[in-house]
């Protein structure tokens, strides 16, 4: 009877939920576990290109990426649904509308879980003064400025090289060129502990960068451009941190970022593997919108696109071990937004 259906449902349910669990960990075992004979020679991660943070409300936005921080907002990727704010070759994506289809607004503000760091041309004490101006702190400290700015968010600013700024010309970068934020040099994310090791080895094994990996901490070495900035991506465990699965928890916690790999070679590399590991991620929101901003969901489609997606961030040697859920979007140079070109329009 219907009570009798009712009342067996969940544990039918939660049978099925485990099923395809157990395959999940299985899959891991056999693709990750058992090649670790073969595991990838790494290759040095080409560009960390955007940072993507939800926001609800575009001129606060504006007021503190723009007029506050000296971005410039970046005329072919603003649309109705996001504010694009260039810092150099690199971006910061800030939706107001969550999906291409739906058009959800944004009515809670996601934030960065650590710092991120940025180069200006402009003396400190300008930079200071305006985003006291616009409602937010900071405190400056020998070559840094420390601020807490829009929705949370924490930033260190430093003074760049003189010759920072002609380099970023030179390539050409973003449409609407650069203000005089010239570049994103640092994202460091926080992370539980235990859990960096687990992270080094995925971006390791599985996407094939080469990772430095000491205690408590990942870094991700990004591919050093003639008169261009360094730029790292950081995992760091600390007491501060998320949990490591607060992405799916959490709508604040729903950030991405967007990295290159240097070649088709690496980049098809990584993509077999992911796939391999069934930790390829679609992710709705962009559905229904240009392909190469979405969700590759096979090699040609990757290819083509120049990029895919993932989220889960398993441990190679430990199937089952998450090291952290974090959306990353993978290109390579083939994407139409790749940045880095020279005076000619190669890419480079």
């Amino acid at each position: 009877n219907a009570s009798f259906a009712r009342e067996h449902q969940q544990p039918a349910a939660l049978r099925h939920m485990f099923a395809l669990l157990s395959a999940r960990l299985a899959l891991l075992s056999v693709v990750l576990g058992a090649r670790a004979h073969t595991a990838p020679t790494p290759v040095r991660a080409l560009l960390l290109e955007h940072i993507n943070v939800n926001v609800p409300d575009r001129e606060l936005a504006r007021k503190f990426y723009v007029t506050a921080l000296g971005g410039i907002e970046n005329p072919s990727g603003t649309n109705e649904r996001q504010l694009h704010v260039n810092v150099g070759v690199s971006q910061f994506h800030l939706p107001t509308l969550r999906s291409v289809l739906g058009r959800e607004p944004v009515d809670v503000a996601q934030r960065w879980g650590g710092t991120l760091e940025l180069l200006s041309s402009e003396p400190l004490a300008n930079i200071a003064a305006r985003v006291q101006a616009a409602g937010y702190s900071c405190v400056e400290s020998g070559d840094a400025l420390a601020i807490e700015g829009a929705y949370g968010s924490s930033l260190v600013v430093r003074r760049a090289n003189p010759a920072l700024a002609s380099a970023v010309a030179e390539r050409q970068g973003h449409a609407g060129g650069s203000g005089s934020l010239l570049a994103l040099t640092r994202a460091t994310l926080l992370c539980p502990a235990g859990h960096a090791g687990r992270i080094a080895r995925f971006f390791s094994r599985v996407l094939g960068v080469l990772v430095d990996e000491e205690a408590g901490r990942a870094t991700v070495h990004f591919e050093s451009h003639a008169g261009l900035a360094a730029q790292q991506l950081v995992f760091e465990e600390s007491t501060d941190a998320q949990a490591a699965d607060a992405y799916d928890r959490s709508e604040a916690a729903g950030v991405h970022l967007a990295l290159y790999l240097p070649d088709a070679a690496s980049f098809t590399a990584a993509f077999t593997r992911v796939h391999a590991a069934g930790l390829l991620f679609v992710n709705p929101r962009f559905e229904g919108g240009p392909p190469e901003f979405g969700s590759a969901k096979s090699l040609p489609e990757a290819l083509e696109y120049g990029q895919f997606r993932i989220k889960d961030c398993y441990d190679p040697d430990l199937p089952g071990e998450l090291g952290i859920v974090f959306e990353l979007e993978v290109r390579y140079p083939r994407h139409r937004s790749f940045p880095l070109r020279d005076a000619d329009g190669a890419c480079s």
